[in-house]
C-alpha cells in the first residue's frame, strides 16, 4: 500500500478516541456497523491530486517533500485511472448512560 509509510499513527478521528471522549460525556458505545461508501473509490492518479491538495491532512504525516513521493508513487502504479474498490467505513452509534 503506497499509502502506509505515511500514515499517522495517532488519527485525530481514532475509534478509541471518539470512544473516549463519548465517554466522558456520558455516553456508551450501543451499536456498530460498517457500510459501503457507494463511487467513493478513486483512482491512484486522483488520489496523487488529493495528497497535492492537502487532503488526508488529519491522517497522512507528509513533512517536506513527502507528499510529492506519495504522489508519485501512486501515479506509478498500473492503471493510475482506474478507479479502486470503494471505501468501507465503520460507524459507531453512542447513548447517553441511564
Amino acid at each position: 500500500m503506497a499509502f502506509a509509510p505515511y500514515l499517522n499513527a495517532d488519527p485525530s478521528d481514532a475509534a478509541e478516541l471518539i470512544v473516549g471522549y463519548g465517554s466522558e460525556a456520558g455516553l456508551d458505545v450501543v451499536g456498530e456497523a460498517h457500510f459501503r461508501g457507494h463511487g467513493q473509490g478513486r483512482s491512484p492518479s486522483s488520489a496523487a491530486d488529493a495528497v497535492r491538495a492537502g487532503h488526508y491532512a488529519s491522517r497522512l504525516h507528509l513533512p517536506g517533500t513527502a507528499a510529492e513521493r506519495l504522489a508519485a508513487a501512486l501515479t506509478a502504479l498500473p492503471e493510475p485511472d482506474r478507479p479502486r474498490a470503494d471505501p468501507r467505513y465503520r460507524l459507531l452509534a453512542l447513548r447517553r448512560s441511564d
